[in-house]
């Protein structure tokens, strides 16, 4: 697996905020995560493991770094 950062995490997380509120919706998680290819974590429930983390709907990038494996 290639070196991946947190800047690497940022720039796909930036580039998916689509509405540009710094905030993840459910859609623009799953985008996203898609986007993480091999640096994805694997995660059975991605539904319920979005709802765990979301606060009024809508993760912060922290959380977003749950569902990726930096290096």
């Amino acid at each position: 697996m290639s070196h991946f950062t947190e800047a690497d995490l940022k720039k796909i997380y930036d580039a998916n905020d689509v509405d540009g509120n710094g905030l993840f919706n459910l859609a623009e998680t799953q985008k996203a995560y898609a986007q993480l290819g091999a640096h994805a974590k694997h995660i059975d429930n991605f539904e319920a493991e979005f709802n765990k983390r979301a606060k009024d709907g809508h993760i912060s990038f922290d959380d977003f770094k749950h569902f990726a494996v930096l290096q």
